[in-house]
């Protein structure tokens, strides 16, 4: 019993810091800020979205990517723009040339400006280097998303499971332990300490059932993060 008043306590304690830190990251103010969080966590989805669709859906929604392809895009377009500046400047005329036969002939000529001076070579160069650094840069994020969602989709699979051995296994075997043992104790065949100790470890596999469903939907918000989009219509 001690035990129990002394952990009820330190759960009091971390609720009220967790919901000071959380009153000041949503930027509510006052001496006592009205915010209504559901009182129990949402049971299990019936399934979560497959990892293929969840990378698809990250690749086509991640803004940081798409800043990426827009900034590829504006590189495209300043080296099409520096390459029309770097072409010397080419008119065509009808020129007359004398011949031997002192018949002249009549044909079409080229003018060709030869520029004296660097006529924008060098910026090409540079804008085609910062193209190619551009498309590697976003291979390499694409790659990065597909890992960090990997990992996060991995993870929140294994505490689906876990949540799922809790719900279907564990509980429902202290549960019956439980009632075995309540039925001992009326026949004074168990001891009240020995049941004591059977319900408190029915209390701690119903809080780490708990627990572990509540790190499952962590993980789901941190993958809802990672793809830049919800999950419920993928």
């Amino acid at each position: 019993m001690h035990d129990a008043k002394l952990e009820w306590m330190r759960n009091e304690a971390e609720l009220f810091s967790n919901q000071e830190n959380l009153h000041r990251l949503m930027g509510l103010t006052g001496a006592n800020p009205k915010l209504n969080i559901e009182a129990d966590l949402s049971k299990l989805p019936l399934s979560d979205p497959d990892l293929s669709d969840v990378i698809r859906t990250a690749l086509a929604q991640r803004l940081d990517l798409a800043a990426a392809r827009q900034e590829l895009v504006i590189f495209k377009k300043a080296l099409f723009l520096a390459r029309t500046e770097a072409v010397p400047d080419i008119s065509g005329s009808m020129v007359k040339e004398s011949s031997p036969d002192e018949n002249p002939h009549v044909g079409p000529g080229i003018e060709l400006d030869i520029p004296l001076f660097d006529r924008g070579q060098a910026n090409v160069a540079r804008l085609k280097a910062q193209l190619s650094q551009s498309k590697k840069q976003i291979e390499v994020l694409k790659q990065d998303i597909r890992s960090e969602i990997r990992i996060i989709h991995n993870q929140m699979d294994t505490k689906r499971k876990a949540v799922e051995y809790y719900r279907d296994i564990i509980i429902p075997v202290h549960e019956d332990i439980v009632q075995a043992s309540q039925l001992e104790y009326n026949f004074m065949l168990l001891g009240a300490y020995t049941l004591l100790q059977v319900k408190q470890d029915e209390i701690n596999a119903r809080r780490n059932y708990i627990l572990t469903l509540r790190d499952y939907w962590i993980l789901r918000t941190e993958l809802e993060r990672a793809v830049g989009a919800g999950l419920i219509n993928i």
